[in-house]
């Protein structure tokens, strides 16, 4: 797997936090504003290095949208503390170290006074001015720096132990090439899919097993096609093809995880509240299709859930004798924040995951 370990300091909510032993389907759970999103936008981060707009948008997800970069920036700090850089880090086949940081209009004459948050406005009025937002990273013994301003027009650098620096406007470094694939479905894009990757796996020969998941929520369809206008359509074994947007959200959130993985092939997938909108009797279908898509695609999951249908529903499928040999590849990790703000999280293999449920502790 990319992801083996990941470190997390001074981002959001989350002072400090460490998951280790990583595998290939990794459920964070825990109570509502506990920091399983923020893990989320993390892991996005890191997969996005080379790309700083990725930090803003996650603050879209969260429909936070405000014209106001002071605003835009600080929320990314934990504790609104723009001293403090924030770092994410990995260990595994792809180790990676990201450092996001502030630029100052004025540097020289910076002095940053953190505000009672508790009575302050969002951001103090008396902070200096944030000029841009930077990222620096590292991976394969190479460093590289990206940075974002007020304007919206990226400024991309990057630094090459071996090689002289490079000054770019607009993309990234041209000897920098990502290595990972990466998506993150989140609450307000859960439906949202790429027709045209769809169209590929509908000409492709992985068409049978986007329909046999499907049937599992609605047993008459047969087939999928696109219409003459691009609309995806559904046949559900009448007369007429029925749009697909007529057979409910389950459905359409359903389509948009198996194509999204599908996309993802051998890189990571992210997706926060993986069984919103799934009614419960929908849940183990979910839960085969995503280990099975995930075994054949080789992409990592990573996704929450505060569901207890859902996680019993991952138990059910897991011992079932077609997903057992996944058992070691699936792991479940409650967060809980602890004193300082410290994220801890506890590890819970198939067995220990299993007499969690059983015994109704409390894991959500």
């Amino acid at each position: 797997m990319a992801f083996k370990n990941i470190e997390i300091k001074h981002f959001r909510g989350i002072n400090e936090c460490q998951i280790e032993d990583l595998k290939q389907v990794n459920l964070f759970v825990g109570k509502n504003n506990c920091g399983k999103t923020s893990v989320l936008d993390a892991i996005f981060l890191l997969t996005s290095m080379s790309r700083p707009d990725s930090a803003i948008r996650t603050n879209f997800f969260r429909d936070f949208v405000t014209n106001n970069f002071q605003e835009v920036i600080s929320v990314l700090f934990y504790n609104l503390n723009l001293n403090q850089d924030v770092q994410i880090q990995s260990e595994g086949t792809d180790d990676r170290v990201l450092f996001i940081s502030p630029k100052f209009e004025n540097p020289d004459k910076v002095e940053i006074e953190i505000a009672d948050i508790s009575q302050e406005p969002l951001v103090n009025q008396n902070e200096p001015k944030i000029k841009e937002l930077t990222f620096r990273f590292e991976t394969e013994n190479n460093e590289y720096e990206a940075s974002i301003a007020e304007d919206n027009k990226s400024k991309i650098k990057s630094k090459d132990r071996k090689k002289a620096t490079l000054i770019l406007v607009g993309k990234t470094p041209k000897e920098y090439n990502e290595s990972i694939k990466s998506k993150y479905i989140n609450t307000k894009s859960s439906l949202i899919f790429s027709s045209k990757t769809l169209a590929s796996i509908i000409i492709g020969k992985d068409k049978q097993d986007i329909i046999e998941a499907l049937q599992q929520i609605e047993p008459n369809i047969q087939n999928i096609e696109f219409s003459i206008d691009n609309k995806v359509m559904v046949d559900l074994g009448g007369y007429r093809l029925f749009p697909l947007e007529v057979l409910g959200d389950g459905i359409r959130r359903l389509l948009a995880i198996i194509i999204s993985i599908y996309e993802c092939e051998n890189g990571i997938l992210l997706i926060d509240e993986i069984d919103n909108g799934l009614h419960y009797s929908s849940m183990d279908t979910l839960w085969k299709m995503i280990l099975s898509t995930a075994k054949k695609y080789n992409v990592q999951i990573f996704a929450t859930s505060h569901n207890i249908d859902s996680l019993q529903a991952l138990k059910n499928v897991l011992e079932t004798k077609s997903f057992s040999e996944q058992q070691n590849s699936t792991v479940c990790y409650n967060l809980n924040r602890i004193k300082n703000d410290v994220l801890k999280s506890y590890q819970y293999n198939f067995d220990q995951f299993q007499y969690a449920i059983d015994m109704e502790n409390e894991i959500r």
